[in-house]
């Protein structure tokens, strides 16, 4: 949608969450109240650029909408799905966004 500032804020967004949002680490965690050790997991999907074309490059006036670049994270959760250990992690990835 033309002058929706909705991306800028995302990227502004991303520029700002704690580093340790983005990383992936080959160890096990217990985040309280889980009991379960949970993989330590990316809380967030890894953020590479927002780009935004110069008027200079745009063709007879036509509109191109900006670019924020994220990692691809797959498909998404179904949580009617999920088995317990499963359930886990995704609880684990919410309290660890929320501390």
């Amino acid at each position: 949608i033309k002058n929706d500032s909705h991306l800028e804020c995302e990227a502004v967004n991303y520029q700002w969450f704690p580093e340790h949002f983005f990383q992936h680490w080959s160890r096990y965690n217990i985040i309280p109240p889980i009991q379960n050790p949970t993989p330590v997991l990316a809380v967030i999907p890894q953020f590479y650029s927002y780009y935004v074309l110069e008027d200079s490059e745009t063709k007879d006036g036509e509109y191109l909408s900006p670019l924020l670049l994220l990692e691809d994270c797959g498909v998404p959760v179904n949580v009617d799905k999920l088995d317990i250990d499963d359930q886990h992690k995704c609880a684990s990835l919410c309290y660890d966004f929320s501390h």
